[in-house]
């Protein structure tokens, strides 16, 4: 887990240990998240932003022809509360990586080859999400689409140091969640498996989504 060559707070590479567990192949789509809305009476991803007009849900549901794409504009809350009803949780850190970049420590969900036509990022995507699994060349080593890409994706944990990492920073704490796997508009080197976001879990975006897991036992 980890890499030595990027940003300092992914430094140091590590050996992690989870237990297994099941993680969702697919980024949670509006289509699922709308039978969690009407369920619970939740709220609807919205944002009274001018960014996200494109994204809002308007009456209870998502904009027209949207439902295979990702659901965004949910902050950490949303994605727990989520979870918690489908009867499963975020993954943790450690999970998410695992189920990315496999036991090879390949830097992408494919291998090393940084290639572009492999995910929706800035430099060839087309600006906006993509229904979920659209780039079937980009699986992961344990099957999973959109691990690089499309959009990030929250995870259980707090941004918190690696064991022996001693870079100073004021952000590592109870402060901020992370997401994980970039998005649409985010340059390639934050796609890397290894790469690390660091947000205020009340934070709605455009770019950020997620996908649930679930223990073994």
């Amino acid at each position: 887990m980890g890499d030595d060559d990027q940003h300092y707070d992914q430094r140091p590479v590590h050996r992690r240990t989870v237990d297994s567990f099941y993680i969702d192949r697919y980024e949670v789509t509006n289509a699922q998240y709308k039978k969690f809305v009407d369920a619970t009476g939740h709220r609807p991803p919205h944002s009274d932003e001018a960014f996200a007009r494109n994204y809002n849900w308007v009456g209870g549901t998502y904009p027209e022809g949207k439902a295979d794409y990702p659901v965004v504009l949910v902050n950490w809350y949303d994605a727990q509360a989520y979870a918690k009803w489908a009867g499963k949780r975020l993954p943790s850190e450690a999970e998410w990586e695992k189920a990315d970049r496999g036991t090879d420590a390949r830097l992408f969900p494919w291998g090393n080859d940084p290639d572009t036509a492999r995910m929706n990022t800035w430099e060839q995507g087309p600006g906006h999400t993509m229904p979920v699994g659209s780039y079937l060349q980009g699986a992961s080593f344990y099957g999973l689409m959109d691990m690089a890409g499309n959009v990030w994706e929250w995870v259980d944990d707090w941004f918190e140091r690696y064991p022996g990492n001693d870079w100073p920073s004021d952000k590592y704490g109870q402060k901020y969640k992370v997401a994980r796997g970039s998005s649409w508009g985010n340059v390639i080197k934050y796609a890397r498996a290894a790469n690390r976001h660091w947000l205020e879990p009340e934070t709605l975006s455009t770019l950020i989504g997620f996908r649930t897991a679930m223990s073994t036992k």
